[in-house]
């Protein structure tokens, strides 16, 4: 195809002998070819300008070449999705944002805690999450939970509460007792059982969970209760976990 210039060239080789008919018709097919080569304001489509290329992978890296608006939402969607995120637990629900493999999963909570015997040392957990397999880091967490008694016997104990990869058991007062049962999120105290929030954020905790580690995230207690117990004490609240899939 004749650049501009070429058919700018051409248009002045014909004079004003040149035929009516002939000229016109040779500078209709001028202004065809220059209109080909050129973007006009009323173009509306980008079909035939060999500049703009529509790949969804951008495969070709070119450093002078346009792309369309579909390549680069292809592109930017497909960049963007999570890889597998992780399960939630009956009574919590998830919304899991972020960027390829980078999460920031915001769990609510509205579950019961299993049975308190009371009288004594014991500590209990309910589990809320599972990572999906593989190596995980746990960058940051935030919890801000409540624990609300149902019979009226706990009111005023004031557990000690955090988040880990390993379910508490056993006859403990503090979460520091059973390994793995607060370290996601070191235990906090408690203001009592009845419904106070308990809100703590930790940035400086991160976890590294082996593809063949506990990839569970349990809201753990520990105390020391009072006479009776509870039967089923409820927690509510939202647990916020920033984590990585290696």
């Amino acid at each position: 195809m004749a650049t501009i210039k070429e058919l700018l060239d051409q248009k002045i080789l014909y004079d004003v002998d040149v035929a009516s008919d002939e000229y016109d018709a040779t500078i209709a097919a001028l202004a065809t070819e220059i209109e080909s080569e050129i973007v006009l304001e009323e173009d509306t489509s980008t079909a035939d300008m060999d500049f703009v290329v529509d790949e969804d992978d951008m495969v070709s890296d070119s450093a002078t070449k346009l792309c369309t608006q579909q390549s680069i939402k292809a592109y930017v969607d497909a960049h963007k999705a999570l890889t597998t995120s992780g399960t939630v637990n009956t009574g919590t629900t998830a919304v899991e944002t972020g960027a390829q493999s980078f999460h920031k999963t915001v769990l609510t909570v509205s579950s019961t805690l299993p049975a308190i015997a009371g009288g004594a040392s014991l500590s209990v957990g309910k589990l809320l999450y599972t990572f999906p397999a593989g190596a995980i880091v746990v960058h940051c967490a935030r919890m801000s939970m409540a624990i609300t008694q149902s019979q009226g016997n706990i009111n005023a104990d004031t557990p000690d509460g955090g988040l880990g990869t390993t379910i508490a058991a056993g006859a403990n007062a503090l979460l520091s007792d059973t390994s793995g049962a607060e370290n996601i999120l070191t235990g906090q105290t408690f203001n009592n059982c009845t419904g106070t929030v308990e809100l703590k954020t930790v940035a400086d905790q991160v976890l590294v969970i082996e593809a063949a580690g506990d990839h569970t995230v349990y809201f753990n207690v520990a105390d020391g209760w009072a006479a009776s117990g509870d039967a089923a004490a409820a927690i509510a609240g939202t647990v916020v976990l920033e984590w990585s899939l290696l």
